[in-house]
């Protein structure tokens, strides 16, 4: 029969089983259909959920209006894909009142996992007055919980994020400043074609796999090679390897535009703290799906790539690559990128590094003046001259002007001689060991 309108528990509190979905699809397959079947709103559940997300979803349904439950979970529910739905519905549908975080303590015991505690009220949100009290610390050996993070937050930001993330590490001045990115910014993915490298198997099974077509000896349809270790921050150095690229029997190829073109090059998975590896090849090197790739629309008109992505129109603006290359190897991109997209997922602090992530960074929006040359190197070397305080004087000045154009010239041209400096050097020691 329908509940009374006062049924069900004041508090729920508990230690869900954190039980994976790759372990309960190998040995509780079953199981794992009986609780798709009975949840009250399956679609919370999404792809690939662990245990305790229709645990949570229980407790919700089972706690009267205006009582509270709390859980403590696995540090993933606040970032990872699968708990999507979830983090939505607890976001849309009641208020997170209080958010604990252990930091990269483990709280139990025999237990290598971090963990979170949330506080959730059954009650429809206003998300534009519901605020979250977060505690992100860490656990003393002693057992002593100590927060150098606390702070209140909008339950809104949280919501707005990608993936509707609970980012419990960013206080209020780091959304203000996230905020400030996107307000003053248009994205890569407006400027370039970004997509993985090749996928460098058969696409028949068994045909052959990397190791076949990858040899420090050119045959076959032979191409330069290089892999993510061979990325540094603004250059890719050639590890002597060469690809025998066979785009007909391939299971992803890619069109060769993609590499012969001048590119920037994100490592697939981030360097530690969730920092951003950027480099640039201009020598038409070929690699491999470890990495992702961004190739300006301007390089490859007219070819056989996609010049359309949903979200994302495409700038007729004269950007250089090497000014997009200045910005995403900065420590500000990286901090974007820690706390838009990383989920901190892979061993370590480490995260994937997605296309999607990459087309979404922001480039600071530059008002191109119509005369604008696109040459950052004819007036560049008097605007360096005098001390870097002078220099950012002058810098200063001209943006006050709406010379944002100056900005874009000056970090391109800076790329430019990183760039250089990183080939000097790298021939260089090439000669000492010879």
């Amino acid at each position: 029969r329908p509940k009374g309108d006062g049924a069900g528990f004041d508090a729920v509190i508990g230690n869900p089983p954190y039980v994976s979905a790759w372990s309960m699809t190998t040995h509780d397959r079953e199981v794992r259909s009986v609780i798709e079947a009975l949840a009250e709103d399956p679609r919370v559940l999404g792809a690939h959920w662990d245990l305790y997300i229709p645990f949570l979803l229980r407790a919700f349904n089972v706690c009267r209006s205006m009582s509270f439950f709390s859980f403590i979970l696995p540090n993933p529910f606040s970032r990872e894909k699968y708990a999507v739905e979830m983090r939505r519905f607890l976001l849309e549908n009641s208020c997170i009142t209080r958010l604990l975080s252990f930091g990269e303590a483990n709280v139990f015991d025999e237990v290598s996992r971090q963990t979170l505690v949330l506080v959730v009220q059954k009650a429809v949100p206003d998300l534009t007055t519901a605020i979250i009290s977060v505690d992100s610390g860490e656990v003393l050996a002693e057992g002593k919980h100590v927060s150098p993070l606390r702070y209140t937050v909008q339950q809104s930001l949280f919501y707005d994020l990608p993936g509707s993330q609970l980012r419990h590490e960013a206080s209020s001045a780091h959304f203000e400043l996230l905020q400030r990115m996107d307000k003053v910014s248009i994205r890569l993915g407006n400027i370039c074609y970004v997509n993985y490298g090749a996928q460098v198997s058969s696409k028949r099974p068994g045909a052959y796999v990397k190791a076949d077509v990858v040899s420090e000896v050119p045959f076959g349809n032979s191409k330069r090679f290089f892999e993510g270790r061979d990325l540094d921050r603004y250059f890719v150095g050639w590890g002597g390897l060469h690809l025998d690229y066979r785009p007909d029997t391939m299971y992803g190829p890619r069109s060769e535009e993609l590499f012969k073109s001048p590119k920037l090059v994100f490592r697939k998975i981030s360097g530690p703290s969730d920092t951003l590896l950027v480099g640039f090849d201009d020598q038409g090197h070929y690699c491999d799906d470890g990495l992702v790739l961004a190739v300006h629309y301007a390089s490859v008109k007219g070819g056989k790539l996609r010049e359309e992505f949903e979200g994302f129109d495409l700038t007729r603006d004269p950007y250089a690559l090497e000014y997009c290359l200045a910005l995403s190897a900065s420590k500000l991109m990286s901090f974007y990128y820690g706390f838009r997209f990383a989920t901190g997922s892979l061993q370590g602090s480490y995260s994937h590094v997605y296309p999607q992530h990459v087309r979404n960074l922001p480039i600071y929006r530059v008002a191109f003046n119509e005369s604008h040359r696109g040459d950052w190197s004819f007036k560049t070397e008097a605007q360096l001259s005098g001390t870097w305080k002078e220099v950012l004087a002058r810098v200063s000045e001209e943006v006050s002007h709406n010379r944002s154009e100056l900005v874009h010239d000056l970090l391109a041209y800076l790329a430019r001689q990183m760039l250089s400096m990183h080939k000097e050097v790298r021939s260089h020691t090439a000669n000492f060991w010879t």
